[in-house]
């Protein structure tokens, strides 16, 4: 049985991957047509409580749908580029490095604090920037790049 390729997210308007969504391809393609559903239908009714109006409900609907389909699915292949280190987050079980493209400061990935340590101690970092060919990698349910060498 052929191994299923993973697909990464990749941000329409800026080409960033990011750390985390709670959502993969084939369930954002289910919650779009939910939520297409949904506002075909609104009305008091289907409503949830808590949302004081319908016009409150399908502004929450499309800022969710908005979120969705920002994003197009991709297979993880190498790519070039300049990459400098801006700094780090802690989620609920990792720490990460943030980076963002030199040539692109809107475009931002995520290292992994045990890939980070690789590329620190293998590599030549100038000025907290480092070239090279990099790919999209999954560890549990986050996001992120690693660092694959000069060349490739």
């Amino acid at each position: 049985m052929a191994k299923k390729s993973i697909l990464f997210p990749v941000d329409k308007f800026n080409g960033s991957i990011p750390h985390y969504l709670n959502f993969d391809k084939e369930n954002g393609e289910y919650k779009i047509e939910q939520i297409q559903n949904e506002l075909d239908s609104i009305n008091n009714k289907s409503r949830p409580s808590y949302y004081a109006t319908d016009d409150q409900w399908r502004d929450h609907l499309l800022s969710m749908l908005r979120e969705i389909t920002r994003y197009e699915w991709k297979e993880a292949n190498p790519f070039l580029t300049t990459l400098k280190i801006v700094g780090y987050s802690k989620g609920r079980s990792a720490a990460n490095f943030d980076l963002e493209a030199v040539n692109n400061k809107s475009t931002t990935y995520t290292v992994f604090m045990v890939d980070i340590i690789d590329l620190i101690t293998k590599n030549t970092l100038v000025n907290g920037e480092i070239t090279g060919y990099w790919l999209p990698i999954k560890r549990g349910a986050n996001y992120g790049i690693k660092f694959l060498g000069k060349t490739i």
